[in-house]
């Protein structure tokens, strides 16, 4: 054993260039490991610490469901030091014309509960005084003495003063939060931070809390932030899954690699293997000799790859706002990515060792040896359990579609993915010939490339798989994502004809100038002024209407068709909410004179969308323009409606922030936010999977070339036979990269023949099962993204070998002096 360590160092010390594939891939393959453990232990302690800030001081959190249990009354139980009410809302703010939503916090009063400190001012003392971080009042332009506008949960819009800003430790504020008084959400104040007094046991303390209120639940603060943590980790535990997925391939596709280069290496190594049998050398030595050579590269592999893993696992999460808690490095990952990456090196390395040991002495002297090697019987076997485990992983993923249930389609996928490990190389066989049949009319050096593509079949399998696992998780991925996306745009656009409405702040009639910068938004395909007029709130109080708009003729067709004469669409969620009207129930208007207009009342999105008024509690109802002619003459535009083309709601979305910023007195609303939300979640997810693509790309291209290059050593005479026959050096070159990238482009036709089914299935598996209608979008710019990818890979994975091919001289070759 001695002896086949120290042989296999100086192997390694020898030709390092030979093991660089394998270091590589190795490198990679614990990255990924690592990187994963990496971002998912940084963003848990990020998300612990944004918890557990506010109630770092506390001793026991309370919660009720009944607006009957306040601060006071918990105040009074034996123990209870001080109580306070603890912010649990979010409340939307106009800043510079832009409406923003963050998350409110609790500005505690007393300083035992206060887990931030006073830089300026004073902590807001009223329900019309907020504080800010310093850092965020910095990022908001904000000054003390400033003024925001907060529309609260019941639509209540307060104006606000800035009396205070504060220090947080560090990372402890993920996003931008606004401290206030109890007095401003005390509708709301179901949760209270509780100081127990110096000497009280906090578990008798939450006993007593308990048995006096029947409505409320005390807990210890530290089981409560444990609690909350597993609530709000689903998205993290989502990420992570994904990442880890991506990570399982990387360790296969490695795997493949490592497996490849080996054979590569053993088959550039047979004379010197062969005379190390000559002269005694048992074939278990040179077994453990290979062995030991894949274990030193692996672990040294897995040391660098760890140390990179750390740095991309913190990069991610730093690029998705959640390392506020620093960097944290799991030890169990370092453990695992170090003992998966040297376990799967020895496993890849494993079968090129056997083959070796097996062959005698004569026989790894012959140029004639190779490893390519199967049987029959292995074949017929693979082909019979690789297509039932696809069968049944399929049948699985159309069930999860139809039930519409994730569980299901992840334990089918999981099968169906281990039935195309066995299965893809098969295929290769299958697929070679028929790619050799279409290269053979092309020329000599194309029908050349297909027949080496035929003979060196079953070798090449194990490289398209690793390609075609790759990309058809990315497709899929993207499928997936495109489908969804559509699916919800299409929704809206059932739902909401109009894509964008914009109004004037206080309800008066826009001016020309006002309707002509509008028309000139880049990205407003149509602009519709819409006429209308403002209620006498007085005379009008009963019916709670405010306004008044005309449905414009070219939209008639565009929502629900009992709309005429008589009848007014208010918004479905104020129809059965502030209103509490049935459909067709009629409603008195008072025209300017003080007689009334009787409406029948139904609901409608469109009225949703003209609903864009920021006074509280304002109801828009939606009319035709000869209803509006009988209630009023004089109507005049006070909306303008929008309509778009394309992906162009971001772009719609920015241009309409300027405009507000431009003329305060205007503002605007719509479905445009929430389909530009729409769009830059696609975009942040679709980079992301085109990122986690690379790192296969990366491991494919250098698998490639190990397969290349194995071909390229294998096929030397020959070689040397066509140089001889007066084959010019490119056409050996040419004849080396179609291979690479006849091979690549299989792996990328699999992979979307696989991904594509894969993706429509998860997509559906997560639909609501109430949906009635989905879009299957096919993601045409990820495909073309593939495709150039896999003709990249070819190329790059072709030029060593390709280049080593074209230098060989023919006497040389023909000599066998390598």
């Amino acid at each position: 054993m001695n002896s086949s360590f120290f042989l296999a160092t100086r192997q390694v010390r020898r030709a390092p260039g030979r093991v660089l594939a394998v270091f590589v891939a190795a490198l990679l393959a614990a990255m990924a490991v690592m990187a994963t453990g990496t971002f998912v232990d940084t963003m848990m302690q990020a998300t612990r610490l944004s918890i557990a800030a506010p109630l770092s001081k506390a001793d026991i959190v309370v919660e009720t469901q009944t607006d009957e249990i306040g601060s006071a009354e918990i105040a009074t139980v034996p123990g209870v030091e001080s109580a306070e009410s603890m912010m649990q809302s979010m409340a939307q703010f106009t800043i510079d014309g832009d409406e923003q939503m963050f998350p409110l916090a609790s500005a505690y009063s007393d300083p035992q509960l206060q887990w931030f400190s006073l830089s300026e001012g004073h902590l807001p003392e009223s329900a019309t005084e907020f504080a800010l971080s310093a850092e965020t009042a910095s990022q908001l332009h904000l000054q003390l003495g400033d003024s925001l506008q907060m529309r609260s949960w019941d639509d209540t819009v307060t104006e606000l003063e800035l009396v205070g800003l504060l220090q947080l430790p560090d990372g402890t504020e993920p996003q931008p939060q606004v401290f206030v008084h109890p007095s401003s959400y005390e509708t709301n104040e179901f949760a209270f931070a509780i100081k127990t007094a110096p000497g009280a046991a906090t578990d008798d303390v939450v006993t007593a809390i308990n048995a006096k209120f029947a409505d409320a639940t005390a807990s210890d603060a530290s089981n409560y932030v444990n609690e909350l943590v597993d609530q709000m980790t689903g998205s993290t535990n989502v990420l992570a899954t994904i990442f880890a997925t991506f990570a399982a391939i990387a360790v296969i596709a490695a795997a493949m690699v490592i497996r490849n280069t080996f054979q590569v290496l053993l088959a550039q190594r047979l004379r010197e293997i062969g005379l190390l049998r000559l002269v005694g050398a048992s074939g278990k030595q040179v077994q453990r000799t290979v062995l030991f050579e894949a274990l030193l590269t692996g672990a040294a592999g897995a040391l660098v790859g760890i140390a990179a893993g750390i740095g991309v696992g913190y990069l991610v999460a730093t690029l998705v706002g959640m390392s506020g808690a620093g960097l944290s490095v799991p030890a169990t990952w370092a453990i695992a990515a170090f003992t998966v990456t040297t376990v799967m090196t020895l496993v890849a390395a494993w079968a090129p060792a056997v083959s070796v040991r097996k062959l005698p002495p004569i026989a790894a002297l012959s140029a004639s040896a190779t490893t390519e090697r199967g049987s029959v019987r292995s074949n017929r076997a693979g082909w019979i359990v690789g297509t039932i485990l696809t069968g049944i992983g399929a049948a699985g993923l159309t069930a999860a579609a139809l039930l519409h249930d994730l569980l299901i389609a992840l334990a089918a996928g999981v099968v169906a993915a281990i039935g195309l490990i066995i299965l893809v190389p098969l295929l290769v066989r299958v697929l070679s010939p028929l790619v050799a049949r279409i290269l053979a009319p092309m020329g000599t050096t194309p029908k050349l490339a297909g027949d080496n593509l035929v003979r060196t079949a079953r070798r090449s399998g194990t490289v398209v798989l690793s390609i075609a696992l790759g990309g058809s998780l990315v497709i899929a991925m993207l499928t997936a994502i495109s489908s969804g996306t559509q699916t919800s745009i299409a929704e809206l656009d059932s739902k909401y004809p109009v894509d964008a409405v914009v109004t004037t702040v206080d309800g008066s009639p826009l001016s020309e100038a006002q309707i002509e910068r509008v028309r000139g938004l880049q990205h407003a395909t149509g602009v519709t002024p819409v006429q209308g007029v403002r209620l006498d709130a007085e005379q009008n109080s009963q019916s709670q209407v405010d306004y008044l708009v005309a449905l414009p003729d070219s939209m008639a067709d565009r929502t629900v068709e009992h709309l005429n004469d008589d009848v007014m669409l208010l918004s479905p969620s104020s129809f059965e909410g502030t209103l509490d009207l049935r459909e067709g129930e009629s409603v008195g208007v008072v025209r300017p004179d003080g007689s009334t207009l009787t409406l029948r009342a139904y609901p409608d999105p469109i009225a949703e969308v003209a609903s864009v008024q920021t006074d509280s509690g304002a109801s828009t109802a939606v009319v035709s323009s000869s209803a509006l002619n009988r209630f009023d003459q004089a109507a005049k535009p006070v909306q303008l409606w929008l309509d778009m083309e394309g992906n162009n709601a971001t772009r719609l979305a920015e241009e309409l922030h300027e405009l507000v910023k431009t003329d305060p007195s205007l503002t605007f609303g719509g479905t445009v936010q929430t389909r530009a939300l729409y769009e830059q979640v696609t975009t942040f997810m679709t980079a992301f999977v085109l990122a986690m693509m690379a790192l296969t790309v990366v491991i494919s291209a250098v698998g490639l070339a190990s397969v290349i290059a194995l071909s390229v050593t294998e096929r030397s005479r020959e070689i040397a036979l066509l140089r001889a026959l007066g084959v010019q050096r490119r056409g050996v070159q040419g004849m080396v990269v179609i291979e690479a990238v006849a091979l690549a482009l299989i792996g990328a036709m699999l992979s979307i023949v696989i991904g594509i089914p894969l993706g429509i299935a998860a997509f559906l598996s997560v639909l609501a099962k109430d949906s009635i209608s989905f879009i299957i979008a096919i993601p045409w710019t990820g495909i073309a993204i593939l495709v150039v990818a896999a003709l990249l890979i070819g190329v790059i994975a072709a030029i060593g070998p390709a280049l080593r091919a074209a230098r060989t001289a023919p006497a040389q070759a023909l000599a066998r002096v390598e």
